[in-house]
Order: structure tokens, then sequence, then C-alpha cells
């Protein structure tokens, strides 16, 4: 239980330093770079003296996993990021975590997965807490920022964080089903680098300006983003995963729904409450 709490406390760490450096940063996606960096260097260290391009038939199909799922790694992070500054952590978070519904549907369509009754109405819990949030006009829980936005760019924002992040686990099931596992740090590491290299692809095309202060905020974050994954991975090794995965997505919604209450003043309408608390309890019963 250690690592899945040590995953839990990197998970938050995470996000509440990416919601305290966003008004003070000058670029997110140099931030984002240098995250990715760190991200890479220590991919790299733990990979050991094994090759980065191991011979085999499997690599192929390995880079490919990668760079699909690095490019949405990237989508995923901006997305959190401006959520994060419109919506707040708490909104932001819960619609990330939510993401666990696209790996879902792409189990049951895509590989023929039977879901069982308690996923389904995981699902159907998930759906109404959705349709609570989108009905709700309320608009105390924003950032000053975010209300400033049309709320319905700020929904929009909210489902594509949900997209990226279930595309993110899609790729990574879909590598767990079909891809060699004997290459799974080196699809870590490939993620890590195409996520990077979409970065720098977009920092050079609006020709943005590189500060230090941006770069010291993504080394920072880089730390918690890594070891978040893998202390996650070894908990799955002392934990089943039929709790590790609720607890993880649990822990990690409680523990950002209590900074953004006291670090940042966020406050949810009773409608948000209602549909926080029925995600906490769809999320467990996806994961069973």
């Amino acid at each position: 239980m250690l690592y899945l709490l040590l995953s839990i406390i990197c998970s938050t760490l995470m996000s509440v330093l990416m919601r305290f450096f966003e008004d003070r940063i000058h670029e997110r996606m140099v931030m984002f770079i240098a995250n990715y960096v760190v991200c890479i260097a220590l991919a790299r260290f733990y990979m050991g003296a094994g090759p980065v391009f191991p011979a085999g038939g499997g690599l192929g199909f390995t880079l490919l996993c990668g760079f699909v799922s690095g490019v949405f790694f990237l989508v995923s992070l901006a997305i959190s990021q401006w959520n994060f500054a419109t919506s707040g952590i708490i909104l932001g978070s819960t619609f990330s975590k939510l993401g666990v519904l696209v790996p879902t549907v792409v189990a049951v369509a895509v590989f023929g997965e039977r879901p069982k009754a308690l996923q389904i109405a995981g699902f159907a819990l998930a759906i109404a807490s959705i349709v609570v949030i989108s009905t709700d006009g309320g608009r105390g829980n924003l950032t000053e920022l975010g209300k400033k936005k049309d709320p319905r760019l700020l929904r929009l924002m909210l489902f594509a964080n949900l997209f990226s992040s279930g595309m993110t686990q899609v790729m990574s099931s879909v590598f767990d089903k079909l891809g060699d596992h004997a290459l799974k740090d080196n699809f870590l590491f490939y993620n890590f680098c195409f996520a990077m290299l979409s970065t720098l692809l977009v920092i050079v095309m609006r020709r943005s300006r590189i500060t230090a202060r941006d770069v010291i905020a993504g080394l920072i974050i880089g730390v918690p983003n890594y070891f978040s994954a893998r202390f996650m991975l070894f908990s799955l090794a002392t934990v089943p995963a039929t709790v590790a995965f609720p607890v993880n997505c649990i822990g990690t919604m409680m523990a950002l729904f209590i900074a953004g209450f006291f670090l940042f003043g966020e406050r949810l309408s009773p409608k948000k409450k209602l549909a926080f608390f029925l995600i906490m309890i769809a999320l467990v019963f996806l994961n069973i």
C-alpha cells in the first residue's frame, strides 16, 4: 500500500503544482517540454543498460503506440492545465479521471470484452454525473479567468480532457494486449520522447520565448509526473488491480478536493458536489 499512497501523493502534487504555476509562467509549452525532459531522463535511468531501440519484431508496434500515446499525453496535459486555470483543479481533475470511460467503451466495442453488472452501473452513474454537471449553470466554482469564458467552451474543454486522458489509457491498453511486454519500459520512454518532440514542434511553430521561470517550473513538475506512474506500476505488484485503480482514483480526487478548497478557495455548487460523489462511486464500479 506504500507505493499506492506515494502514487496518490505524486498525482496530487503534480496537479497542485500545475495550478500554482499557471499565473506565474510565461509559456505553458516551455514548462511542458522541461517536464518531459525530466521524465525522459528518469525513464532512461530506470531502463538500465538496455538498448533504447532493442532488436525484435515488436519494436515498430511499440514505437507506434508510444507515438500516439505521447501526442495524447501532451494534449491531455495542455487541456488539464487550461481547465485548472478556468474550472479549478477539482473539476479539471474529476473529468481527467472520467477518462476511464473511453478505454471501457473501447474494450467492449473493439476487444469484445463483456462488462460486469457493476461496471455497467458505474458507466451509467458516470454519465448521470456528467449530465448533472452539464446542466448546472452555477459559476461559483470557476476561477476569475473562468468566469470570463463562455460556459459552452468550459464544458467543451472538460469533455476534451476526458477524451484525451482516456486515449492515453486506451494506448496503454492496446500495448498491453497486443505489444511485447518485454518492451514495457521502452514504451514508457517512447511516450515521453514523442510527447517532448510534439511539444518542441509547437514551440518552434509558435516561436515561443523560453524563460528560466518556465523551465524551472517544468523541471519541478516532471518529478511527480514520472513517479506517479512509476509508483502506480510498483503498487500493482503488491496490490490487486481491482483495489489499486479505484483507491488511486478516489484518493487523488479526494486529495485534490481538499487542496482545491483550502489552497485555492474553490467551491462547488450543490449539484457539482452531488456529481463529484457520484463520480467517485462510478470509478469504483468501473474498476472492479
